[in-house]
């Protein structure tokens, strides 16, 4: 069995005029979205948008932890325009390993920033501009070629 662990992180401007936000789709609502992979198969981190990857490999996924994000958003995002707006107030590799734990279903302590939202194959209403200013992260579980999972919460500031 093969898994594969995908994180979108996307981020929706506050002037957005879209009615319905496409995570995958950036352009649709003239947001900004960035993807990390994570391949249980191989144990690397990576992102698509500019190739880089983690030197080290992780056994499984649960071993991605605080200080893995932190080497991400160090060698992996950093050099990745409007990042710094993601997750304004908050550091992003906190902000990033809770919600890895948040998806992989780990207890966690009250976190009141993070709100599932209801979503259908990454796609989700934007009404009235009710996200317009929020950064929202997708999570696909892939299982041997197939979704199992996909999921969307809001990170409110």
């Amino acid at each position: 069995m093969s898994f594969t662990h995908t994180l979108s992180i996307g981020f929706i401007p506050t002037d957005c005029d879209a009615p319905r936000i496409e995570c995958g789709d950036p352009e649709s609502f003239d947001g900004l979205e960035y993807t990390l992979i994570f391949c249980e198969e191989s144990g690397i981190l990576s992102c698509l948008e500019n190739g880089k990857a983690l030197e080290e490999s992780y056994v499984i996924p649960e071993v991605v932890d605080a200080e893995a994000w932190q080497l991400a958003c160090e060698e992996m995002l950093s050099d990745l325009d409007g990042i710094d707006k993601f997750f304004p107030g908050r550091s992003n590799a906190e902000v990033l390993d809770t919600v890895w734990k948040f998806f992989l279903d780990e207890p966690l302590d009250d976190v009141d920033y993070l709100k599932q939202i209801e979503s259908e194959c990454g796609e989700f209403n934007n009404p009235d501009g009710a996200f317009n200013g929020t950064t929202y992260c997708r999570y696909q579980l892939e299982e041997d070629d197939e979704y199992a999972r996909d999921e969307v919460i809001i990170i409110s500031n």
